[in-house]
This record gives structure tokens, C-alpha cells and sequence, in this order.
């Protein structure tokens, strides 16, 4: 059964909220951040997050975040992509879709968030690929619940997602062991290990 759309809507609240409300009180401390979601909820959370900002008459161009999609403005993009490259940017969160999960490179983005998992392994490691280019401590999160779970099972691929997130070990093994390769080192690794 399909959750309504005030489940919907607290599931966005205690997941982003708490993220949304440290970006609008300190933006100048809070991290460079790609958001990874579908459509559906990019527009949501993107909805949401100008919503809490105080309305769309109090968002402009220079606010810490936007939302990145394929059919987004080529302006926009630019402009964004070019203050994701500058020495200090200005904008901190961008929700986006696949969109920049693969050629993106900034030296800034130190953390990556998916609000639901993405349909299969690969996507998952370009996308987290895209946090701690320049050597910098990164964070990746994952958020799903067993709903999500049950829509990526659908997917080709989907099962290794489903198995990863169901994972009770060291994440960044489980990834290395699915490309079959080997940790180089365990040290910071992951909330798991961290335990």
C-alpha cells in the first residue's frame, strides 16, 4: 500500500528537516552537499526546503541551495556548476538526480546523501564518487526504509542494493568485495566500523 501523503511528507520532515534547518541557520559552516533523489522527490524536498526558507519571495539566486535535474536551465546550471568550482561556493546543498552522478568534479563536496537508494551498485558508487576528490574526510548517507527497498528490488540490479543496504558489516568492504577488490584500509571507513 502506497504511504499517504502526510506519511510522505513526515518521513521528508525527520529525514531533511534537521539537515535543512543547519543549512538555513549556518550555511557559511555547513558542508558542500549533493542530495541524490528521484524526480518525485526532488520536487518535494526542493518544495520543502523553499517552504522553510520562508517562501519562494525570499529565495533568490544567491541562496546556499538549488535543485539540479536534466531538464533544468542551461543557465542555471552553469552558473551553479561554476560556484560548485569556485575557491569558496556559495551554494551548499544541491538536490539532484542521477544528473550529477557521473563527470561531476568539484574539490568541495564533502558529503552525499541519498535520500532513497539508487537503483543498483554502480550508480551508487559514481554518485558517492562525487564527495572527497580533492583527499578531504568525506560522508556518505544512505537513507532508506523497507518500502524503498521493495520499489529497488523491481530494478535490474536492485537485489545487490537490497543486500548492501541489509549489510551487517563493513560498507566499504562490501562495496570493494561486489568489484571485487580489496580495503585497503578499514580506519574511518564507515558507521559500522566506526562501532
Amino acid at each position: 500500500m502506497k504511504p499517504s501523503y502526510a506519511e510522505e511528507y513526515k518521513v521528508r520532515e525527520t529525514v531533511m528537516g534537521p539537515i535543512f534547518d543547519q543549512l538555513l541557520q549556518s550555511p557559511e559552516d555547513f558542508p558542500v552537499t549533493l542530495v541524490f533523489c528521484n524526480g518525485s522527490n526532488l520536487c518535494h524536498l526542493n518544495r520543502d526546503l523553499i517552504i522553510r526558507a520562508g517562501g519562494r519571495s525570499k529565495v533568490s539566486k544567491d541562496s546556499p541551495f538549488v535543485a539540479l535535474h536534466s531538464d533544468q536551465d542551461p543557465t542555471v546550471v552553469s552558473r551553479v556548476l561554476s560556484d560548485l568550482v569556485s575557491e569558496r561556493p556559495t551554494i551548499k546543498l544541491i538536490l539532484t538526480t542521477s544528473y550529477l552522478g557521473m563527470g561531476f568534479d568539484s574539490p568541495h563536496v564533502s558529503r552525499v546523501i541519498h535520500y532513497e537508494p539508487p537503483s543498483d551498485l554502480i550508480d551508487y558508487v559514481q554518485q558517492i564518487g562525487r564527495c572527497g576528490r580533492n583527499g578531504q574526510q568525506a560522508e556518505a548517507i544512505l537513507y532508506y526504509n523497507a518500502t524503498d527497498l521493495g520499489h529497488v528490488r523491481q530494478h535490474p540490479g536492485g537485489k545487490e542494493v537490497d543486500k548492501f543496504c541489509k549489510h551487517d558489516g563493513c560498507f566499504r568492504k562490501a562495496l570493494m568485495e561486489y568489484y571485487h577488490c580489496t580495503v585497503a584500509t578499514l580506519e574511518n571507513c564507515c558507521n559500522f566500523c566506526s562501532n
